[in-house]
């Protein structure tokens, strides 16, 4: 049993099983990778991150885990790679960046109490706080949420901005306009 999925653009698919071990697959074969995590993000072939039941970060290099600075609840990596957001677990429900240049994350200012992110791609970022609220960010500010409306208590994103979900009432929605309207 898989308890967590995420595909690449070039479709090669990592899943979590429930015991946090990480499966890699191409479409033909199951690989199991070393490690454990309790979330993965896969953005690329080349740009995978993961987090530990610790909290710990770890980024995939082709070959082993890597760590990486910070403690997040959840990392997340825009398709095809070039950002990579997280939410904090030291400081609850605080959306980060990762800046490449000096090798840390970069808190967000202004941003709601989220906990989950999506990132479809470096201008497609959405998030949902507790309450089911869906939040998309203005780039390249960085600083402005914009509030959608629907609630959502899951929420993911494509490469192209489509952004599809899980209810508050347990019904899947993809987004339309502006609104979420039901599949």
């Amino acid at each position: 049993p898989v308890a967590l999925v995420s595909a690449t653009p070039s479709g090669n698919i990592l899943a979590l099983d429930n015991s946090g071990n990480i499966l890699n697959s191409n479409g033909k074969a199951w690989q199991k990778l070393g490690g454990n995590l309790v979330q993965v993000s896969a953005g690329s072939d080349t740009e995978v991150w993961g987090v530990n039941a610790n909290h710990a970060v770890f980024k995939w290099t082709g070959t082993t885990w890597q760590a990486m600075p910070g403690s997040l609840k959840q990392v997340a990596v825009a398709k095809g790679g070039g950002l990579v957001m997280g939410i904090e677990w030291a400081a609850p429900n605080r959306v980060v960046r990762w800046d490449a240049a000096t090798n840390n994350w970069i808190a967000l200012v202004g941003t709601p109490s989220l906990v989950q992110i999506a990132v479809g791609s470096p201008n497609h970022v959405f998030g949902v706080t507790a309450t089911g609220e869906i939040y998309k960010l203005k780039r390249p500010e960085w600083t402005e949420w914009r509030l959608i409306k629907g609630k959502l208590k899951q929420i993911s994103v494509g490469q192209d901005g489509t952004v599809g979900g899980i209810g508050t009432d347990g019904n899947t929605y993809l987004r339309n306009d502006e609104d979420v309207t039901k599949e």
